[in-house]
């Protein structure tokens, strides 16, 4: 399989909420996002991190159920978490983890994208680099830690590695860029939005019809 790691060199931060004018969207496409907090990241963090990528989304017309679960090694955070059950077409997984010593400080995290169906499940996110990030800009960790997540899953739904010239989805983001925290800097472009809703609507056709071709 033609498998790809896309590699992020993503430091970057900003405000978020601008709804893209009259995009009126029915109805409404969801994922579902299975996050992996091997580091066991603050509660808090946590929250402030799905809800910052959540509204990236949101603006894009999608909605994100986000899933907490637990290492394979610990117990269920929830009975009956479904975290052990086999992945949907509209589920992706996280996974927050050290970096491995020869990763460049630089990288926040990649994803695998398959080159031939351009489609991708896992992404990994290096929560010690994003850490030492937040710290020296003096960002937010968990709203860093929510763009980059949404970085990545746009990844995973766009089914490419290749980076954009601006927006959420560019490669590299400059510390001037991160203080200035302007709104477009963080948000899919329109081209984007469209690829994102055609993405999940098939992912939600396949999962419709997976049941249907089970067999019996």
């Amino acid at each position: 399989m033609n498998r790809r790691a896309c590699v992020c060199l993503l430091v970057g931060i900003g405000c978020l909420g601008a709804t893209i004018a009259g995009a009126e969207r029915s109805p409404r496409l969801e994922v579902t996002v299975r996050v992996y907090n091997t580091l066991a990241v603050a509660g808090h963090q946590l929250r402030t991190a799905e809800r910052t990528a959540g509204a990236v989304f949101d603006d894009a017309g999608i909605t994100v159920r986000w899933r907490r679960c637990a290492w394979p090694q610990r117990p269920p955070i929830r009975p009956n978490d479904r975290c052990g059950a086999v992945l949907e077409p509209t589920e992706l997984v996280v996974r927050l983890v050290i970096a491995p010593t020869d990763v460049d400080p630089s990288v926040l995290g990649y994803s695998l994208v398959d080159g031939l169906t351009r489609t991708g499940t896992l992404s990994t996110i290096f929560a010690d680099h994003l850490e030492r990030l937040a710290a020296r800009v003096r960002l937010n960790r968990g709203t860093l830690l929510g763009l980059t997540m949404a970085h990545e899953i746009g990844h995973l739904l766009l089914g490419t590695n290749l980076h954009a010239t601006e927006g959420l989805m560019r490669a590299r983001w400059t510390d001037e860029t991160l203080r200035h925290r302007v709104t477009q800097e963080w948000q899919f472009s329109s081209a984007e939005i469209s690829q994102l809703l055609s993405a999940v609507g098939a992912r939600t056709t396949a999962a419709i019809a997976a049941p249907m071709l089970a067999p019996r």
